[in-house]
C-alpha cells in the first residue's frame, strides 16, 4: 500500500483512466472509487434492476449511469439507489436507456 496520499491519488487516477472509466480526472479519486463500488454493488444486490447491464462511473461525486435496461422504472429505481449512496452529489442517467 502507498502511504503518500498524492501517490495514491495518482495510482487511482491512472488505474481509472487505464480502465477507460473516466473521461476527466477527479479531485477525489479514492472517494469516487468507493462510491462507484458501492453503487455497483447496490445495483447488483437489488432484484428490481438489472445491475449487470448498468455501467457506473463517478467523477467528483457525480455518478453517471449508462447501459440498457428493460423498463423505464428500472432507470428510475437505479437512479434512486445511486442517489442514496453516501458521497453522491448528483446522478446523471441520460445514458441509461430503457429498451
Amino acid at each position: 500500500m502507498v502511504n503518500d496520499p498524492a501517490a495514491q491519488d495518482s495510482l487511482y487516477s491512472a488505474d481509472a483512466a487505464q480502465d477507460g472509466m473516466l473521461d476527466r480526472e477527479s479531485d477525489q479519486p479514492v472517494n469516487d472509487t468507493w462510491i462507484t463500488t458501492k453503487v455497483k454493488s447496490s445495483l447488483l444486490a437489488d432484484s428490481d434492476v438489472s445491475g449487470l447491464d448498468i455501467n457506473v462511473e463517478t467523477v467528483n461525486g457525480v455518478v453517471t449511469l449508462s447501459g440498457d435496461v428493460e423498463q423505464q422504472s428500472q432507470v428510475e429505481h437505479a437512479t434512486r439507489i445511486a442517489r442514496e449512496i453516501e458521497g453522491v452529489t448528483d446522478v446523471n442517467n441520460t445514458a441509461l436507456v430503457a429498451r
